[in-house]
């Protein structure tokens, strides 16, 4: 297993980006987070580790990782706050700045997307927001064998990008980003500072810096 890049990206490397995309280019992690805790609201203990779970990246059944909920109770919630979720999720922004830098990022670099969101609502909101053209690659766990963090999505679209793995840049906002990176061998960045980082990997506030870092 390779290791996360620690200290700046070596720019002078980096052929390919490769972005998560809730928390990274969408701005809507408060509102899934409102719906777990919508649907967890009768159990105080469990909305606070499907919180966590959900700020860790994880997602599917490993949303539940750290509860002992039968497999009917799981599928309850899912449904629920899937019930939310599909309701708001069309009225879900940008993130401050994504608009202006995507265009830019890519007139430098080839864009791809790894995301455990679904195909759907991440073409939706990237068509609505006139940004999709702007992505070469869009891989999805329905795309891969295996989902985050397992390598699969990086791995193919490194190969789809045509791009030695050790210089693509995956930015991502998780843990799950972050190991992720480390089992394809690629660089890591980490965006946002709504969760602490791991000692030695770099981070960026948001999209003026990312900016700032990757294009002077």
């Amino acid at each position: 297993m390779a290791e996360p890049m620690t200290g700046r990206p070596a720019l002078g490397q980096i052929e390919a980006i490769v972005f998560d995309f809730d928390g990274v280019i969408a701005n809507s992690m408060g509102m899934q987070e409102q719906a777990w805790r919508v649907v967890t609201q009768d159990d105080p203990e469990l909305q606070r580790r499907i919180v966590e779970n959900l700020y860790a990246g994880r997602a599917g059944e490993t949303m539940f990782d750290g509860t002992d909920l039968t497999d009917g109770r799981r599928d309850q919630l899912r449904r629920s706050k899937d019930t939310l979720w599909d309701a708001a999720r069309s009225e879900v922004a940008l993130m401050a700045g994504a608009a202006s830098a995507i265009p830019r990022l890519g007139g430098k670099f080839p864009l791809g997307l790894a995301t455990s969101a679904d195909r759907p609502y991440v073409e939706s909101l990237l068509q609505r927001e006139g940004l999709i053209s702007y992505f070469r690659v869009l891989m999805t766990n329905a795309d891969v064998p295996n989902p985050k963090p397992a390598p699969d999505m990086l791995v193919a679209a490194a190969s789809q990008l045509e791009v030695e793995l050790r210089k693509v840049l995956m930015i991502g906002d998780t843990d799950a980003d972050r190991q992720l990176a480390a089992n394809a061998g690629t660089q890591f960045l980490r965006f946002g500072s709504a969760r602490p980082d791991v000692a030695g990997v770099q981070s960026v506030s948001g999209w003026p810096e990312l900016e700032v870092l990757l294009l002077g």
